[in-house]
């Protein structure tokens, strides 16, 4: 459900999310246990009015951006406090920029989501030691103790913004869990062999996540980790699923509508679709990029998605009543299964290729 924008920003003012950024308590949070779980945190993430482009800041007097490198053990400079947040849950509802945790004016930038969690002195301890330690070799990751970088093109969904006693954000570190393990810190420190991280790492950020009160802090449970990466790649396969089946409504009526006398350069874009729609679902052959290969020499074919169809339909002097009763006896289960009396028919079928077709 949406909240009012009003409220939500009268509650973080009050919370000090614009101007001081005082100690707060996080509200009670659950640490997700189902894949379900994770589905409804990320909903609230991505609430417009959870954001910190809803709320009113006011840009820190003093501040300066902070520097890519000091020469100095991470954070590199003194700070007062550090608060953690998650973010890029609701990137489709932000402005496309450049910013990621902290603006150009020292604001929390728009796609962050508000008010964050504040860590106690000791876990800032126990962040500071994980981080520094990374300077040194890590045995988890084999005899040279180096970690490959593994960096997602996806942005962090976790931060933690070290501030200074004016409320100026003076480094940050970025971590991505949901899809790569690695963190970056800003400024960089000396002599960090890699920002990948070995599971002890991920554990004790999934924790200090959660101890600050935020959502989504799952990644150290590694039962539901994987459960959620089947969930997810079963969810694709049933949007797939309800694309097609969308295809499939009032095939027939459509199929009977067009004139197969015509060229298939003629063929409008709408039936260039339903052309496509029918190679693809009505013959059995009901997965994408599917191959098939026929008895003896006869060929070997691939079927393509709807939309690889539809952009190379052939624009061919041929009738479509010759590729279509060719591709009839193709694609049909227990049909003919021959080869195509002429190459023209071949290559301007649509929605399958010979497998050899370049090299031919």
């Amino acid at each position: 459900m949406m909240r009012k924008l009003a409220p939500l920003v009268t509650t973080l003012a009050l919370l000090g999310c614009g101007g001081s950024r005082a100690a707060v308590t996080p509200a009670a949070n659950v640490s997700p246990k189902t894949p379900r779980d994770v589905f409804i945190a990320r909903a609230r993430l991505s609430d417009p009015n959870a954001l910190f482009q809803a709320v009113r800041q006011a840009a820190p007097s003093g501040f300066e951006p902070i520097p890519e490198t000091r020469n100095l053990p991470f954070p590199g400079v003194p700070f007062k406090t550090v608060r953690a947040y998650t973010l890029h849950y609701a990137d489709r509802l932000v402005p496309p920029d450049d910013c990621d945790v902290v603006a150009a004016d020292g604001t929390l930038c728009p796609g962050v989501n508000a008010p964050g969690g504040e860590l106690a002195p000791e876990r800032v301890a126990e962040l500071l030691a994980l981080v520094r330690a990374a300077a040194n070799p890590n045995p988890e990751c084999g005899r040279s103790g180096r970690c490959p970088l593994l960096r997602c093109a996806d942005g962090p969904h976790l931060s933690f913004v070290f501030f200074d006693s004016g409320s100026r954000p003076v480094a940050k570190l970025e971590v991505e869990l949901d899809d790569c393990n690695w963190w970056e810190e800003t400024p960089a420190a000396p002599g960090l062999y890699s920002r990948t991280m070995s599971p002890s790492q991920i554990a004790v950020i999934a924790r200090l996540c959660r101890e600050a009160g935020l959502l989504g802090c799952y990644w150290d449970d590694a039962p539901l980790v994987h459960e959620l990466a089947l969930v997810e790649r079963d969810a694709g396969a049933l949007a797939a699923a309800e694309r097609e089946a969308d295809e499939v409504a009032g095939l027939a009526s459509r199929l009977r509508a067009i004139d197969f006398r015509r060229r298939s350069r003629d063929a409008t874009p709408s039936e260039r679709r339903t052309l496509c729609a029918n190679t693809l679902v009505s013959h059995g052959w009901h997965s994408e990029g599917a191959g098939f290969r026929c008895d003896g020499d006869a060929g070997a074919w691939t079927v393509a998605p709807i939309e690889a169809c539809v952009a190379a339909f052939p624009a061919c002097d041929v009738p479509m009543s010759e590729i279509a009763a060719w591709q009839d006896g193709v694609l049909r289960p227990g049909g003919r299964c021959v080869p195509p009396v002429s190459q023209a028919i071949e290559r301007c079928s649509w929605g399958i290729r010979p497998v050899s077709l370049d090299a031919r």
